[in-house]
């Protein structure tokens, strides 16, 4: 395969470039990182689930933002939620919508998709929306998953898919869900 530049690949590109990423959960609110290809406005929508996750419920929580140009191809955003308390031992789902100026409004699917990426999934759920589990109240029911840099043109295999397979055989248990990942480099990516 041939070497494209980068602005010749942006039009197939999908609307997201990095994300959705959970920044910060609590009780009383729910925090989304997403990096974008162009301006948006953008929706978050929390849902509590029931059937151990796999029906929505209703929503209870929800908040907008628009991104902030990082680039002229690079739009960044932190859009937070909030309204009636979440609680722990429950599996709540999210939504995002964007709203690109006057054109039609993209759901989070469509935006994590496009010709090259034709089929993405990001839940382990039917209705796909992905997922999230307050930490529990018991210190001793906690799971949290810790590693270093991540290096994906280092030797070996990357270990972040391990989570992945954590969560999905969990996903219909919140307190077996891992709660919190910590990734603590050792070094200031000076390289």
């Amino acid at each position: 395969m041939s070497w494209i530049p980068f602005h010749d690949r942006l039009p197939q590109l999908p609307l997201i470039l990095a994300g959705p990423i959970l920044r910060h959960t609590c009780s009383e609110s729910v925090t989304v990182w997403v990096a974008l290809k162009e301006s948006s406005q953008v929706k978050l929508n929390i849902y509590t689930t029931r059937d151990d996750g796999s029906t929505i419920e209703r929503l209870v929580m929800k908040g907008e933002s628009t991104t902030v140009a990082i680039g002229e191809n690079l739009h960044l955003l932190a859009v937070t939620a909030s309204g009636e308390d979440l609680r722990s031992r429950q599996i709540h789902a999210y939504d995002l919508s964007f709203q690109k100026g006057d054109r039609a409004s993209q759901n989070l699917q469509e935006a994590l998709t496009s010709a090259i990426l034709p089929q993405v999934s990001i839940s382990y759920f039917q209705h796909q929306l992905p997922t999230f589990s307050l930490p529990p109240e018991e210190i001793d029911r906690l799971k949290i998953v810790h590693g270093s840099c991540r290096k994906p043109h280092g030797k070996g295999r990357d270990a972040l898919p391990i989570l992945d397979c954590l969560i999905e055989n969990a996903a219909e248990f919140p307190d077996d869900r891992p709660h919190q990942l910590f990734l603590t480099g050792d070094q200031i990516y000076g390289d």
